[in-house]
């Protein structure tokens, strides 16, 4: 009886374990890998304030509109609320949006920002 409750335990416990990691990151999994969406997963207190981010992105508007015109039609960028890593809203906080129409835009602003756009989290949303 010992040997079944021990191996029933050790069945379910790392079924267990893994589901509520998984549940926990859902909403990167859902974006990346079936929307191939791009999000930022951060806390609020480490994305820019509005008012920065508007200065950062009034400063580099060119550098925008070239890559937007890269793709006329299928790239918008702008900016947005901020958003921390569960979705919510962070008051005072601005990321940038960038909306595309395929995986190849994808991975050139990705190769084009890095990390952030001139220290601005960006979200892509491919639609």
């Amino acid at each position: 009886m010992n040997k079944k409750i021990t191996l029933i335990i050790l069945i379910i416990l790392p079924l267990i374990v893994s589901g509520l990691l998984l549940w926990q990151n859902k909403i990167y999994l859902i974006n990346e890998f079936v929307l191939r969406n791009t999000g930022y997963y951060l806390p609020c207190d480490k994305i820019i304030s509005t008012d920065e981010a508007e200065r950062i992105f009034n400063k580099n508007t060119d550098e925008i509109k070239n890559i937007e015109s890269k793709y006329p039609g299928f790239i918008s960028i702008s900016l947005v609320q901020g958003k921390d890593e569960n979705d919510r809203i962070c008051q005072g906080k601005s990321a940038l949006e960038v909306v595309i129409g395929a995986d190849d835009q994808r991975q050139e602003i990705k190769r084009q920002f890095g990390d952030s756009f001139h220290g601005i989290p960006y979200e892509i949303i491919n639609r």
